[in-house]
């Protein structure tokens, strides 16, 4: 993972490290009596910092705020990340963005918060965030496409959560981890049968539009989000990427449907 870069101009997602005073080991914990206060205490020191963060230049009423409550919570211990959130930028419609933050007690020698940010808005936006730094992305990261062999989007909201779950379902994807090259290791990812967002998306006034973010996850640390959207006449689903030092593949039916290279930085990735 490169270090940060405040000038860097990159399209639609970036991977960042910032210090972070109070990243607290698993190995601290006395007893389990102590684990809700420290989750609290975690969270509010990664709360802390997404309230930070300001966003302009997507239109009059583009938000300029994080949503204030995770989508997601998880950890990877095996990796080092202690604690783990993802956000979103907006509160209805298709999320105009998606943001991870995560402790971590040893990154590059010193506790950290890490952060992955992923651009889901067309016209581009920026982001200001500590020390005068700057994310700036012109585009998203998504490309939707039709899901073939759907049936049309059914009539009532109960019974397209239950297509949108199906159509998920269809899916799977694999991640091969590269962080030592002499050593790759491939995971076949796991889709969470929730969806941790649903929203109503709002480029059309077409009725049985319907819209869902699923998680494709490497224990629970999230490594592919996928999207899956009913237009009000077919199915859709776009999917971005979650994690750096991975190479990233979705198949659909067996079929692979998208990809992403480990450590890319061109139009669908911005990490450091």
């Amino acid at each position: 993972m490169r270090l940060p870069n405040p000038a860097a101009t990159i399209v639609v997602c970036r991977h960042f490290v910032w210090g972070c005073a109070f990243c607290f080991s698993i190995a601290a914990i006395a007893d389990d009596a102590e684990k809700p206060t420290l989750a609290d205490r975690r969270l509010a020191v990664m709360q802390g910092r997404i309230e930070q963060f300001r966003f302009s230049g997507g239109g009059a009423d583009f938000p300029d705020v994080l949503h204030d409550v995770p989508l997601f919570r998880y950890d990877d211990e095996t990796r080092g990340y202690c604690d783990g959130t993802v956000w979103k930028l907006g509160a209805t419609g298709r999320p105009k963005a998606i943001i991870t933050a995560e402790l971590h007690p040893q990154y590059g020698g010193s506790p950290r918060i890490v952060y992955d940010f992923l651009s889901l808005n067309p016209g581009g936006f920026r982001m200001r965030f500590e020390g005068g730094s700057y994310w700036a992305a012109s585009n998203s990261a998504l490309q939707f496409r039709a899901i073939k062999g759907a049936k049309p989007p059914a009539a009532t909201p109960s019974k397209r959560l239950s297509q949108l779950k199906l159509l998920a379902g269809q899916f799977s994807a694999t991640q091969l981890i590269e962080e030592e090259p002499d050593h790759p290791v491939k995971v076949d990812l796991r889709l969470l049968p929730q969806p941790i967002d649903r929203y109503t998306p709002t480029e059309t006034a077409a009725e049985d539009q319907d819209g869902a973010i699923f998680l494709f996850v490497n224990g629970r640390n999230p490594g592919i989000v996928l999207f899956v959207e009913s237009n009000g006449k077919e199915w859709l689903f776009a999917a971005g990427r979650l994690s750096l030092p991975s190479k990233l593949r979705l198949y659909h039916s067996e079929q692979e449907v998208w990809s992403a290279e480990a450590g890319a930085a061109a139009d669908n990735a911005w990490y450091s």
